[in-house]
């Protein structure tokens, strides 16, 4: 029944948490070069790409914010997957070859490295 989940909730359940949980004081920056806009900015790794580019003032290319369209997207051009680079909250469009491809969805996408991204790229 019911009562066997319960452990999952003090567990070390990492996939639940959103990057965009990530306490203040844990927070890491990492440096990102705007191919197209270039300019390279440090990006919390508690925010997501798209948002980090706005504050910068880039005009970035979105629609629905939550990781259900490709309208976002954009290609890692540092080679190999992009995972390797950012974590993904919740990506629900890009299959395993489009990571591999370096191919990110940055409404959701949360910088674990520095790299390199040309927005406005989709698969």
């Amino acid at each position: 029944g019911e009562g066997e989940e319960v452990e999952l909730e003090d567990g070390d359940g990492d996939e639940e948490t959103s990057p965009a949980e990530i306490p203040e004081d844990e927070v890491e920056y990492f440096e990102v070069e705007f191919e197209k806009q270039g300019e390279t900015i440090e990006v919390a790794n508690n925010e997501p790409l798209l948002d980090s580019g706005e504050n910068e003032g880039f005009d970035l290319p979105y629609a629905c914010r939550q990781g259900q369209c490709v309208s976002c997207a954009g290609q890692i051009t540092s080679g190999g997957n992009s995972e390797d680079y950012v974590v993904h909250d919740n990506q629900q469009m890009l299959d395993d070859g489009e990571l591999d491809e370096g191919y990110t969805l940055t409404c959701v996408a949360y910088p674990r490295s520095d790299f390199t991204i040309e927005t406005g790229e989709t698969p």
